[in-house]
């Protein structure tokens, strides 16, 4: 992937996770009618994305013990993710969904101070103000809106964690000596997911 253009990668992942947010609304609130419908959105994915990466890396190489538990960890995570997401955008309000969700950014963040021992810089703070801020004054009555309850915020929060965990996991996985296994650690965790 080092010969593309960061801007347009950085143009392509932007159009693909709004069209994906909006699918995963989509299908949240229309199509699931038994819980069996979270597993299969999430199979879907996990298999096109296991495929995609599979085709990008030109085929599966033998790797370490080391990547092969972190993408199980990390196909647990991503799982969990996704089925969670489904479940609070199908019982509650996808813009409150998506900037709680969103917001998990900052546990790598802060994990990188705690234990990689990386300076968080000021405009790293800046921007954990800034989502504790944007949380507290996006609240608005919205009579088309759905309702915010108990149990859907429980769905955000632990989607909060497995997502924020996600990026834990993947610069365990890129700080180490087998960071060099990358798609088959991508193409694992997608199987497992």
């Amino acid at each position: 992937m080092e010969h593309f253009n960061p801007y347009l990668l950085l143009f392509i992942s932007l159009v693909v996770s709004v069209l994906y947010g909006i699918l995963r609304n989509q299908y949240s609130k229309k199509y699931v009618k038994i819980n069996a419908d979270f597993f299969v959105f999430n199979f879907i994915v996990s298999l096109l994305s296991a495929v995609i990466i599979l085709v990008f890396a030109g085929g599966f190489k033998a790797v370490s013990a080391y990547t092969v538990l972190l993408g199980i960890v990390f196909g647990i995570l991503t799982a969990g993710s996704v089925i969670l997401a489904l479940q609070a955008l199908s019982i509650g309000p996808m813009s409150y969904s998506t900037v709680i969700i969103c917001a998990s950014m900052v546990i790598p963040s802060l994990s990188g101070g705690i234990f990689w021992g990386e300076p968080i810089s000021f405009w790293q703070y800046v921007g954990i103000a800034l989502m504790v801020l944007s949380l507290l004054l996006s609240v608005e009555k919205n009579s088309n809106d759905r309702k915010a309850s108990a149990k859907w915020l429980a769905f955000c929060m632990a989607c909060f964690a497995c997502t924020g965990l996600i990026g834990v996991m993947q610069k365990m996985h890129q700080s180490s000596q087998y960071k060099g296994e990358l798609y088959e650690f991508l193409i694992l965790a997608f199987v497992v997911s």
